[in-house]
């Protein structure tokens, strides 16, 4: 019976999964895109990709390497350290391939006024978004709540 109670209690105390943390890929509900794959996503933020179909030059921001999206961001979209993803674009600008690095938006609610005020925006922040200016899209055809979203961990 002691035996019972130690492995009840040390279940207990286990960990269990730690959450999941999704990425939501977000633009101007203006924008006609609703869907990206992956490698349409990773060439528009390493600026291969710098205009949407409609001709606009597209906007990129992009939320700090600290968060918990910044960091998916960094291992799921560009295959890159944060100083790596620094230097790529210090590279793309000085090569003039690019007339400006992403901006970084601080915090959630500044990122979703941002891109909702800028039509030809796009950027990222945590699952579940909440907005009715901003439209998410989906990636590989799946939005960010499906488990077989690519953007998550």
């Amino acid at each position: 019976m002691r035996a019972l109670a130690v492995i009840v209690l040390a279940a207990a105390l286990m960990p269990g999964e730690p959450p999941r943390t999704s990425v939501s890929f977000i633009v101007s509900s203006k924008r006609a895109t609703k869907n990206l794959s992956s490698a349409e996503l990773r060439r528009i933020f390493l600026g291969r990709t710098s205009r949407w179909r409609d001709g606009h030059r597209i906007t990129l921001f992009v939320r700090p390497s600290k968060t918990p999206e910044g960091r998916l961001f960094l291992d799921r979209i560009v295959h890159m350290s944060e100083i790596d993803y620094a230097q790529w674009w210090i590279g793309e600008v000085f090569r003039g391939e690019a007339a400006s690095v992403p901006r970084v938006i601080e915090t959630s609610e500044a990122m979703l006024k941002a891109v909702a005020a800028n039509e030809d925006a796009i950027g990222f922040i945590a699952w579940p978004v909440s907005g009715a200016e901003v439209s998410v899209l989906t990636i590989d055809g799946k939005p960010p709540d499906d488990p077989a979203y690519p953007m998550a961990r």
